[in-house]
């Protein structure tokens, strides 16, 4: 076998132990966990580098920080070769550019400002340029600086590889001789290219990986700063990691192995469905879960938690997982149910001082359905004692009986609805019906005052409210009317009420009276605490009035009419079947 063939068969015997090589790199790194990056280019760079008989390998990395400024972050010289001097060695100064750093579980790298140092090389390397020199000697003159650099540091032959992704520049890879100059063929020079687009793809995929780490860990301090746990749910391995915010709202202890079932299991019995089917809805529908919730702790403590999670897909669009973050609003539900009570307490007193405005009304208003049974049941003995036993006579006698009765028992029973002290019940109501009740309650007031009432309701709309808290809002905004028209003329008395559906779907009630109207200097206090016209009013009918009416979701307000007197408006949502169907009553308790 002459020469050449020996050449020859040599290279191919290289050639394959490279290509060899080239595909086990590239199965090790297309799976490379963040953590496995580092150590996997200072194997491959070993390898490289005593695969081919080359003195240095270094990876430069592009600084976050700083575009112009560059961090050597992995370097490898094989045992026996020339020891790589700095700029300062053999008597030179060091220059205050170069910095020296050390991360945690990294190896030390150096920083410096590379346009500085290797002004020729970068222009290229930046241009995605392969730099190839086989001799530093060889560089052109406009390289003189490159050249010297190059020089203190011992290289004697040199390849610039950038690294690149996705069109952006994030460094260089080189591979030099420190004992002779060199050639690199084009088949060698396209191999380091490969090298370096493998190392490119891992970094990239490893400052990724840190920028959410930091990103999660900025969303952390930042939530626990503000008192919020954060937690995300992983759905493959059902399994939720929580901070140690997020741990002590639910009672697991650190380093516990929380699963969904076990954080469910935390959560109240009362409340845990209504969790589960907020929370599937959200990972159903791609969207947010927003909910309050009561959890009972291992020693059988009590709190509330407001919490709210984000779904998140994978990339067929299948659910993978929620983040979100949990606070405890245990006192603010306390105080709460203390502003609750405080305001029952007030709308208590506003009820009764709105019945007792019609009390003077009520005998006569009583008095009319008794007087009428009186009269019926002594008719009836009278055609008994006669002996007249017609049944058909008796029969009408007994249903105007208990006609009168109804009238007389609906009376009282207004009455108590509106003067008991009771829990705050929300239940489906017939507004409509509603209305005429309390009509019915001042219909001797209305007579009395000698106002002409009309009405225009709208029939099947109901609302989830506490009806005598409605009637209460009702009869305040009557007897205010019925006040304002007080000094107008006998036959201009008017009053007009009128329910309807908006276009919004809510349920709006409008009280049109004839009086003088809101003055103008009043008009922005009508709703305070306290704020009357009247000479013996407390000021507190109106307020209570908004205040019962934005606690049912709704809103009132007021308007003077073109012609004469004033028109309040008050509106409540009208739930959907679905919502009327799943409706449960909810009472805050508050004495009896």
């Amino acid at each position: 076998m002459d020469q050449t063939d020996q050449d020859l068969r040599l290279e191919l015997e290289e050639r394959l132990r490279f290509e060899t090589l080239m595909a086990d790199l590239s199965a090790h790194f297309v799976n490379l966990q963040a953590d496995q990056v580092d150590a996997a280019i200072e194997k491959a760079q070993r390898l490289l580098c005593e695969g081919l008989g080359l003195d240095r390998s270094s990876l430069w990395q592009r600084s976050l920080e700083d575009p112009e400024g560059f961090l050597l972050t992995h370097l490898f010289q094989p045992a026996g070769s020339p020891p790589a001097r700095r700029p300062g060695d053999a008597g030179l100064p060091l220059p205050s550019e170069w910095l020296i750093h050390r991360r945690e579980g990294s190896p030390s790298y150096m920083r410096m400002e590379a346009k500085s140092f290797f002004p020729w090389v970068m222009r290229q390397v930046q241009r995605g340029e392969t730099v190839v020199i086989p001799n530093v000697d060889d560089l052109p003159p406009e390289a003189a600086h490159d050249q010297e650099m190059f020089r203190q540091y011992g290289t004697v032959s040199t390849v610039v590889v950038p690294l690149t992704m996705a069109g952006a520049w994030l460094g260089g890879l080189t591979f030099a001789s420190m004992r002779e100059g060199r050639s690199y063929s084009e088949a060698l020079v396209k191999r380091f290219r490969f090298i370096a687009d493998l190392f490119s793809n891992a970094l990239d995929r490893q400052r990724a990986d840190l920028a959410l780490r930091e990103s999660e860990e900025r969303m952390t301090l930042a939530a626990e700063a503000a008192g919020f746990g954060v937690w995300v749910w992983n759905l493959a391995r059902n399994r939720v990691w929580g901070s140690e915010s997020w741990r002590g709202l639910f009672g697991f202890v650190p380093g516990q192995d929380v699963s969904f079932e076990e954080v469910i299991q935390r959560i109240h019995p009362d409340d845990r469905e209504l969790v589960k089917r907020g929370v599937q809805r959200a990972m159903e529908e791609g969207g947010d879960y927003v909910g309050e919730f009561r959890v009972v702790l291992p020693d059988g403590t009590q709190r509330w938690i407001s919490a709210r999670g984000r779904a998140r897909a994978d990339a067929n669009g299948k659910p993978a997982r929620m983040m979100g973050a949990a606070v405890d609003i245990t006192e603010t539900k306390r105080a709460e149910a203390e502003t609750l009570g405080l305001r029952l307490q007030l709308w208590h007193v506003d009820r009764v001082a709105q019945t007792g405005a019609i009390t003077a009304s009520l005998p006569h208003e009583l008095n009319q359905p008794l007087t009428g049974i009186l009269s019926t049941a002594q008719a009836g003995l009278r055609f008994t004692a006669s002996g007249n036993a017609d049944c058909a006579l008796i029969r009408e006698l007994l249903t105007n009986i208990v006609h009168d009765t109804k009238r007389a028992g609906g009376v009282i029973n207004g009455l108590r609805t509106m003067l008991r002290r009771k829990e705050t019940r929300r239940e489906p109501i017939d507004l409509a019906a509603t209305i005429r009740e309390v009509l019915d309650l001042v219909h001797s007031e209305l007579i009395g005052r000698q106002v002409q009432a009309s009405q225009n309701l709208e029939p099947d709309l109901t609302v989830v409210a506490d009806k005598g808290q409605i009637q209460q809002v009702l009869l305040n905004l009557l007897m205010n009317a019925l006040e304002a028209m007080q000094d107008q003329p006998d036959e201009a008395r008017r009053l007009k009420l009128t329910l309807t559906r908006t276009e919004t779907g809510e349920a709006l009630v409008s009280l049109r009276d004839s009086g003088p109207g809101v003055p103008e200097g009043g008009q922005e206090k009508l709703f305070e605490a306290f704020w009357t016209t009247k000479k013996e009013g407390m000021g507190i009918g109106l307020a209570v009035s908004r205040s019962i009416i934005e606690f049912h979701g709704g809103r009132l307000w007021f308007a003077n009419n073109p012609d004469r007197g004033a028109t309040f408006y008050f509106s409540l949502p009208v739930p959907r079947p679905s919502d009327s169907q799943a409706f449960r009553k909810e009472a805050t308790a508050y004495g009896e």
